[in-house]
């Protein structure tokens, strides 16, 4: 890590003298913020030294363990939103979870950009995904994580979750495809092709909020193989609110599908009332609320298709 934050001064610095004292200020801003979360992000997923964890397929009556990480993130504050994903994910796995999903912008949380701007947002070699995929490996758990990406080329924003294996392998990142217009993702360029991802056994197909809204996100994702549908969520009810779309597009899919969403008043509007759900074939069959951080812990039995909850816990970040 501290390696990866050199290199990452060494890049800002050059941009400083390409760019010259009017600049020096915004490029400083975003060294600190680019190095405050990955030290956060280290200190949690340790120093790089523990061993691998096994990438064993679930218990042998295949039951997978889901925690979906209900949180309250502050908008803009890596550091602490590192710390809360952190707390959550160990404990998470020293409860038996073998995946963990994140709301929807979780790391930055959902309305940043008008705190710490656009300039930290990093590609996948990053060091804050590196020290991401630490912390999968060494609490053995599956990580979809999500957070803004900047692609290696191009440079386009997206809108992303990251999704990392047991072993800390980053298997790649999904981009939300239906991207709210506007000051608040406008920043972000819409995905174009359905993510996948094959862990503990099961394609995962991903989603990011909206994306359920225009049917089509969904069908490709079922079309490209899913098994389960797995969605961080930023989603508040009311007028805009869901209204029924994850019962419509588990029904059209005929798959289960997991939603993670957020909480709290940290990351911009009210939030408290957000449901976490999972839903089968058209029913809601669990639906999960707090107003502030909780971690739920689901059960997903893969021979019968049962669904049961396995308790909840407050991460000790938010505490």
């Amino acid at each position: 890590m501290p390696g990866e934050i050199r290199h990452e001064r060494m890049r800002l610095r050059r941009q400083v003298r390409r760019r010259g004292a009017g600049g020096v200020l915004v490029v400083a801003l975003a060294l600190v913020v680019t190095c405050m979360a990955a030290v956060a992000l280290t200190a949690c997923a340790g120093d790089g030294d523990a061993p691998a964890a096994s990438a064993s397929s679930p218990t042998q009556d295949q039951t997978l363990r889901i925690a979906l990480l209900h949180l309250a993130p502050r908008a803009g504050d890596l550091d602490h939103n590192a710390r809360l994903i952190c707390a959550a994910v160990g404990e998470a796995s020293r409860r038996g979870a073998d995946w963990c999903v994140t709301p929807e912008l979780a790391l930055s949380g959902y309305q940043f950009r008008s705190r710490i701007g656009l300039r930290w947002i990093e590609d996948l070699a990053s060091a804050r995904v590196a020290a991401l995929a630490r912390l999968a490996r060494d609490e053995g758990v599956c990580l979809f994580v999500g957070l803004p990406t900047r692609d290696g080329t191009g440079g386009r924003l997206r809108n992303s979750v990251v999704v990392i294996d047991k072993t800390g392998e980053v298997l790649g990142a999904y981009h939300k495809r239906d991207v709210i217009p506007g000051a608040v993702e406008g920043w972000a360029q819409p995905g174009d092709r359905a993510g996948v991802f094959d862990l503990d056994g099961v394609r995962a197909g991903v989603l990011v909020c909206a994306d359920a809204w225009p049917r089509r996100p969904s069908r490709e994702t079922a079309d490209a193989g899913a098994d389960i549908l797995v969605s961080s969520a930023c989603w508040a009810p009311g007028e805009m609110g869901p209204h029924g779309v994850w019962e419509r597009d588990s029904r059209i899919t005929g798959l289960p599908l997991v939603v993670c969403n957020t909480t709290g008043r940290g990351t911009g509007g009210d939030q408290r009332d957000n449901a976490s759900v999972v839903d089968d074939r058209g029913r809601r069959l669990l639906t999960f609320r707090s107003p502030g951080s909780k971690v739920f812990l689901v059960d997903w039995d893969r021979r019968s298709g049962s669904f049961a909850s396995a308790g909840s816990f407050t991460p000790a970040a938010s505490r």
